[in-house]
């Protein structure tokens, strides 16, 4: 009995889907007193930025918006403080209102502009691994049309193919436990 319940635990485990993505990504910029680190940055969507003011005095951080102006993002760095969070801010890069593109990060420092970041948003890309599937309502799972010929198709039949031969032994390896034990009991 519990060969049989291991045995489809793993077969479930082996059908189902799988998505690969990256974790939450954080990316740092330190405000110097003669320069900002790094100047130049690529990042993915969804992701945060931090800038971190290290000097004795305010600084003000703004990232324009490109398409609308009510998403600009502003932000005042205050004097350097190990004890507080005030001399950093913070941005979350959601992907609804910040589309994969060029941006420039101004920095401010006695109401002029000081520094500016040039910051590169790439497009977040997660790879579904699995076949396409039914959802749930009717609404069918995206195809990729770019190539319909027999790479699409030969991951499917192997996924198929390996879930038949994975039922057919569990099959086979229940009737034969039941056989046994049978056997043994005569004995």
């Amino acid at each position: 009995m519990g060969g049989r319940i291991f045995s489809i635990l793993i077969v479930s485990i082996l059908l189902t889907p799988t998505v690969a993505a990256h974790g939450a990504d954080i990316s740092s910029f330190i405000m110097r007193n003669g320069s900002v680190q790094p100047s130049n940055y690529d990042i993915s969507e969804n992701s945060s930025i931090i800038l971190y003011n290290t000097v004795d005095y305010s600084r003000d951080v703004r990232l324009p918006h490109p398409t609308d102006s009510n998403l600009d993002w502003n932000c005042t760095a205050g004097p350097s403080n190990s004890t507080n969070t005030n001399d950093e801010c913070g941005l979350w890069l959601d992907n609804l209102s910040w589309s994969p593109g060029v941006y420039e990060i101004e920095i401010y420092s006695n109401d002029s502009l000081w520094q500016t970041i040039t910051l590169q948003i790439m497009t977040d890309n997660h790879t579904d691994t699995s076949p396409n599937f039914s959802l749930p309502g009717g609404g069918v799972a995206p195809n990729d049309t770019s190539d319909n010929g027999l790479e699409n198709i030969l991951p499917k039949i192997a996924i198929l193919l390996f879930g038949a031969s994975a039922l057919i032994w569990i099959a086979k390896n229940i009737g034969n436990e039941e056989i046994v034990n049978k056997s043994e009991e005569e004995e």
